[in-house]
């Protein structure tokens, strides 16, 4: 009996929970790096830093041999075993992009289109599936076969922010069909936003240059939110987008180490975005 509890306690041993985890992430140079995704492998558990590179992970599912996964936009992704009770320190390394040789400047894009949702209501939302920062949803966008679209705006309502600010981030991944979606994002830029209130968020793009040929699925992801000061403890801390009827079906994920999640939701709504695009111009 002895000898089996010894057994026991080295299982447990073995599978010990962390509780909580935090870090920082930095470039070679040790400035701090906002707004990198953190995740856990093989989990829906994830968080985002902070503007001053900071995260914490605060999950009761924790365990010793966790593998966390950090990822941002121009640096290698990095994965490693958190020490227990000792504060982490991940120094990113970035990455030199390959750029094609297309000159933007030959490209000619005309007849401005608006694509999505043409309108919305404040009576219809849709919101993330987690709480977690780096939660994501999005819509899907079908591109007519040999045409190029240039994203020049995008259009969104906040129904409702139970937060004194919430920041947001504009993320584009390449889709083989509305089932098929990429993990990765495959634009260059972060496009990021920083909201106070509901209503209108208008982010103009024109200069980012992101030219699309594939269909493909635009989300929303949140990466801050700072609560209210002495807010009531009754008040739901939630985010929703203005949406509408028929437009759906809504994509969601947890953090971007996770599946797109296709949810046909009632009276099919879905995400209310809308883009206005550019199309290239027909050659003669």
């Amino acid at each position: 009996m002895k000898k089996f509890l010894i057994l026991v306690a080295i299982i447990l041993k073995s599978n010990l929970c962390l509780s909580q985890i935090k870090g920082k992430c930095v470039d070679s140079t040790g400035q701090p790096i906002p707004y990198a995704n953190v995740g856990i492998s093989n989990t829906s558990v994830g968080t985002v830093t902070d503007s001053n590179g900071d995260f914490i992970i605060d999950n009761k599912a924790l365990l010793e041999n966790a593998i966390i996964i950090v990822s941002h936009i121009g640096y290698e992704t990095k994965s490693f075993l958190p020490a227990k009770n000792a504060e982490i320190e991940i120094v990113m390394t970035q990455v030199g992009f390959q750029l094609d040789e297309v000159k933007i400047e030959t490209l000619k894009f005309t007849n401005e289109k608006k694509i999505g949702n043409n309108s919305l209501s404040k009576h219809v939302v849709v919101g993330f599936s987690s709480r977690n920062l780096g939660a994501e949803v999005g819509k899907f966008f079908k591109i007519q076969k040999n045409k190029k679209i240039k994203i020049e705006k995008i259009h969104f309502e906040i129904a409702e922010l139970g937060y004194k600010k919430g920041t947001f981030r504009i993320n584009f991944y390449n889709a083989e069909n509305d089932t098929n979606i990429e993990k990765v994002r495959l634009n260059n830029d972060d496009i990021i936003m920083e909201v106070e209130e509901t209503g209108d968020v208008d982010v103009d793009i024109k200069n980012n240059n992101l030219i699309l040929e594939n269909d493909f699925l635009v989300s929303i992801e949140c990466i801050n939110v700072v609560e209210k000061e002495n807010q009531d403890s009754k008040e739901k801390k939630i985010i929703y987008f203005s949406s509408n009827v028929f437009c759906g079906p809504v994509y969601r994920r947890s953090n971007n180490l996770t599946k797109w999640n296709l949810k046909k939701e009632k009276y099919n709504v879905g995400l209310g975005i809308q883009l206005f695009v550019k199309y290239q111009a027909n050659e003669n």
